[in-house]
């Protein structure tokens, strides 16, 4: 049984006011990751290889993604990118007195059938910040990426309509819940399905904006869900206590219709009704390993840096995980 659906709001700059990536019990002290108060959820993690850029040369209301994967090497979203010659900035810790880095865009390249950006800078960059193995795990379903169940990190923007600064960077919670298989257009929801009008042109990881009282799905305690200006922001998963990249924001849903609250009767019938819920869709890395490295395989070596203070050596190369088959 499915329900149809005729459209998705892609991440980047929206027609309306981004309102920020949305969050059930959120917090400044919780969730934004440079509040300068304890209790963070991502201090156990190292975030200083997720930056933003600082400026725009096409006049974006949103500033967009850069997370490092190698020594001069950054991945975002094909269709919101960090252009040539525009700064991304990192930051070497979650406190407004962390040293800053700042490098200017020389170029990119789309991975070929994705929605995935490779982007490089001239020089190397700092090897004090963090680079992020990618997933390299093919999948054809949710439960071949091995990920089904498992609580993940959404990075997303608080800024209120505002520029998107590194400073407004929010972290919360959701588990992957769902898949967009490539060259179809159906998307299960609990006990039910959703038909868009295109297929999919390449593979996608679903979460859920799940109410508290759902028991279809987990509702996590800080459970997101993107929004405008999210695109090409990192989606974490845990790895051996380490963060490694399993998706890239793409898009939003709203309700979608599904089975979220069971009540053990016949799905869409009197004693057992749809609800709707809002979902967001993450291009999911794990099937492009080899389109991947074709594409690092054209970004020009780096240039060493010069002999400044805390820029001289050269970064982790970069590095792919394979999840165990259990």
């Amino acid at each position: 049984m499915i329900s149809v659906n005729h459209g998705l709001l892609v991440l980047f700059s929206a027609p309306m006011l981004a309102n920020g990536i949305q969050v059930e019990n959120y917090s400044d002290a919780t969730n934004l990751r440079f509040s300068e108060q304890s209790g963070f959820i991502g201090d156990p993690y190292d975030l200083s290889g997720v930056g933003r850029t600082t400026n725009s040369i096409t006049g974006s209301v949103n500033r967009t993604w850069a997370t490092l994967i190698g020594e001069n090497t950054f991945v975002s979203a094909v269709h919101f990118h960090p252009n040539t010659g525009e700064t991304i900035r990192f930051a070497d810790g979650n406190s407004s007195s962390s040293p800053t880095y700042d490098y200017i865009v020389k170029g990119g390249f789309a991975v070929p059938g994705t929605d995935i950006w490779i982007g490089y800078t001239e020089e190397a960059i700092s090897s004090s910040l963090q680079r992020y193995s990618l997933d390299a795990t093919p999948a054809n379903s949710l439960a071949d990426t091995g990920l089904a169940g498992e609580t993940l990190l959404l990075s997303g923007d608080n800024a209120a309509g505002g520029g998107g600064l590194l400073s407004n960077q929010v972290l919360a919670t959701n588990q992957a819940e769902s898949w967009w298989e490539d060259g179809s257009s159906l998307v299960n929801t609990p006990e039910w399905g959703v038909l868009f009008s295109s297929a999919a042109t390449f593979d996608r990881l679903i979460t859920f904006a799940n109410d508290s009282g759902d028991n279809a799905n987990n509702f996590t305690t800080y459970e997101g869900q993107v929004q405008g200006g999210d695109s090409g922001a990192p989606l974490f998963s845990v790895s051996s206590g380490s963060l490694e990249i399993v998706g890239l924001g793409w898009a939003a849903a709203t309700n979608l219709n599904g089975n979220f609250v069971n009540t053990g009767g016949q799905p869409n019938s009197v004693n057992d009704p749809l609800e709707s819920r809002d979902a967001s869709f993450f291009s999911y890395v794990g099937s492009y390993e080899s389109e991947i490295n074709a594409t690092l395989a054209n970004v020009p070596a780096a240039i060493p840096e010069p002999g400044s203070a805390g820029l001289l050596s050269l970064a982790a190369l970069f590095t792919y995980r394979r999840r165990r088959s259990s």
